[in-house]
Parts: C-alpha cells; structure tokens; sequence
C-alpha cells in the first residue's frame, strides 16, 4: 500500500542488481571517478535521503592515456591545475549588523514605553560631562541668579519662623516691594539660563543614540545659539496659557455676576476645562524644542513641527511624560522637603549668618532638583522625538544608512 508520498513504493528507481548511482562530474574538473561499490546493507530509515554531497578532489589520469596530467598543455595564458590556486584574498569582517541597528543607547527602531524612560538614563552614563557636567554649571547659574537676587526675600520669610502670629500684622507680613521685584527678576533670569540646559539636553542625546559624545564646548556654544528662539517659543506658550487663564476667569466672573450657583458652576467647569487644555497644548507643544536645537528651526516653525510629529500618539506621550514627571517630582521633593521643614526648627536664630545657611541650603537642594528634572525629563523628551520620527518618517532608516556610511568610510568602530 503506497503511503502518498512519491518513491515510497520502489517506483522511480533502478530496478536490479546492475543498477548503479549516476555520478555526473562538475564541467572542468576531469573524468569521472569509479563509482562506488554497492552497499550490501539493505536501505533503511537512515537512507532515505542521499548523504551530503562530497568536494571533488584533484583530476585524475585518464585510464586510456598514459600521458601523465601535468605534461597536457594548458589553454594559453592558464596556468596549470596545481599552480592555479591562489592564495584567498585578505579577510574582511563584515559589518556587525547588530551593531549597526543599535550603534548607541537605544535600538534604531520604535521605542517601548520603557526604553522611552529608560533611554535619558543610558545617555546620561554614555556622556556624563556633559548630561552632568555642563547641566550642573547651567543650573548653578540658574540657582544664583534666583536666590541671590532673591535673597532679601527669603531672609524676611525666614525671620518670621521666630515671631509671633498674634504680633504680625499687614506691614510686616508684606515684604518689601524691592525684594519682590528681585525675586521675580531672579525666577527670570534663572528660567532664561535653564533654557540652555534644555537645548544641550538634546544635543547630547541625539549624539548618544549614534554612539558618539558631543563635546561640552560645542554642547554649551549650541544650546547658548539656540537660546534666542527657545526664549522666543517659551514666551509664545506662557502667552497661550494666560490667554487660556484669562478667558476662563472672564466667563467665571460673567457668572458670579448673574448668579452665586452658575458662578460656581462656571468655576469648576471652566478650571476641568483650562487644565484639559493646558494639557493638550503642552503635551502638542512638548517637541518643540528638540526641534529647534536639532533642526535649527524658529520657534513657530518648531511650533508646527511638533503638532505635527505628536499626531496620534497624544496618549502615549502624555503618559511617558506623565510618568516621568512623577519620578523626578518624587525625586525633588525627598531632596527639597526635609531642607524646608529642618531649617527653620534648626536655625533658631535671624542672625545674618544663619539666614545665609539657611539660602544656601535651599538653593544646593534647589539646584540637585532642577539638575535631575533637566537632566531627566529632557532626555525623555528628545526620547520621544526620537521615536516619533522613527515611526512617522523612517527616521531609523536614515540613522542605520549613516552608520553604514561611516563604517564603510573608517571601519567599524573607528
């Protein structure tokens, strides 16, 4: 009974004991060899299929010549068969395909929701001096700038740890107009300076993902070119949003006026609606960075670059961005909090001396915070503007295609 399959029955094969393999040579390599005697083992499961194929040797005499292989004259320009072998060109190892799809801190394909959060840290470790290194002098210079113009500020918030509630009245909770002024000169000038910071964020990152280091020179001149439009862009949004605050607090106010109920009403609906569109903005806004310090785009072309780059990915970003916050908001805080709460109860006294400890410590917690959040959620930033043109533009196509390139220019690792 045939089983189906072609040959199982005998058909197909020579039949008798004078049957013997067919053993065509390769064209060029002389006679045939004898064929090989037939087995006397009987075929079994193990012979089935034909055995590997065995390399032909060298050419043999011919049988009906006496004339040895050596003195037949070759084809003009031919060397004979022994002295035609030459020697095999120098190795080269190919390229290391794994490599090149991961050259540096992230693979070039689409991100997970972890690598996205996972990526700032790597490039952190890739080029510490200047994820590290250049960040920490910038956000000193931002801490400087904000607590020492604002010094007479916290020094009157500190003095009043030792008065008495009942003895303060109006004019002595109310600070000074002047120190109020250099406060807010102080936030000023400290945001201007850590806008820098972001720009060079970006730089080191996208560096890092080709597994090259920026250097902290080109990294600090870059991000201090890239400041005008970044402040330009900063001020943009910070208009949007007052727009926002401004509109809603306008209708608040309508219905306050027509009645206590549709005011409050008004109220809770009108802030649900400012923070959702807040959000949305931000989080439509969120590249815009990246995209001027990368593209050397201004700052409404950057505008328009992350609206479009963010489509229909709102969600996922909002929610690596979200996560990301949380990690360094819990950071800064165990770093800020026990400095705020200790201080006070520890410097006992509004000696001159203690109010400048008491500054102190609150900037070097300030400025870890700050360095962790620039650090950090910058880095997840150019992440995800990373990933959102991998997905949207084959933007890992094209890195894979520069690595190749440099490979092929100065070897792999060069």
């Amino acid at each position: 009974m045939s089983d189906g399959r072609e040959g199982s029955n005998g058909a197909g094969k020579p039949q008798g004991d004078d049957a013997q393999p067919v053993f065509v040579p390769p064209s060029g390599l002389g006679p045939a060899p004898a064929p090989p005697a037939p087995s006397p083992v009987p075929p079994g499961p193990a012979q089935m299929f034909p055995p590997a194929p065995v390399p032909p040797g060298p050419p043999t005499a011919s049988p009906a010549s006496s004339v040895p292989a050596s003195s037949v004259p070759a084809a003009p320009g031919t060397p004979p068969y022994a002295s035609a072998q030459q020697p095999y060109a120098p190795y080269a190892a190919p390229f290391d395909a794994a490599a090149m799809l991961r050259p540096g801190i992230i693979p070039l394909r689409p991100l997970t929701f972890g690598e996205l959060l996972d990526g700032p840290l790597k490039a952190i470790r890739h080029n510490p001096k200047v994820m590290i290194g250049v960040n920490a002098l910038v956000s000193l210079a931002s801490m400087i700038a904000m607590f020492g113009l604002g010094f007479g500020y916290y020094g009157s918030l500190f003095s009043m740890a030792d008065v008495d509630a009942a003895s303060l009245d109006d004019s002595y909770l109310g600070t000074s107009n002047t120190d109020l002024a250099l406060l807010l000169l102080g936030y000023l000038l400290g945001a201007l300076v850590l806008l820098v910071s972001t720009g060079v964020t970006s730089l080191s990152f996208s560096r890092s993902v080709l597994g090259e280091r920026i250097a902290p020179g080109e990294a600090l001149r870059r991000g201090v070119k890239a400041l005008p439009a970044l402040l330009a862009q900063s001020l943009l949004l910070t208009l949007a949003y007052s727009v926002i605050v401004g509109a809603v607090a306008l209708v608040v106010a309508g219905g306050f006026m027509v009645d206590t109920g549709l005011g409050i009403t008004v109220l809770v609906v009108g802030a649900l609606g400012a923070v959702a569109l807040t959000a949305w903005i931000t989080i439509k806004l969120a590249l815009a960075v990246p995209a001027v310090v990368l593209e050397q785009r201004g700052p409404i072309a950057a505008m328009k670059r992350s609206w479009t780059l963010t489509r229909g990915r709102f969600w996922m970003i909002l929610a690596v961005l979200f996560v990301a916050s949380i990690i360094t908001s819990i950071i800064q805080q165990v770093i800020a909090v026990p400095a705020a709460v200790i201080l006070p109860l520890a410097l006992v006294t509004d000696s001159g001396a203690a109010v400048v400890v008491y500054v102190v410590v609150m900037a070097l917690m300030s400025f870890l915070g700050v360095l962790i959040s620039v650090a950090y959620l910058g880095g997840v930033t150019a992440a995800i503007y990373t990933d959102q043109r991998m997905r949207q533009e084959a933007f890992d196509l094209v890195l894979v295609r520069s690595v190749q390139e440099r490979a092929a220019a100065g070897g792999w690792g060069a």
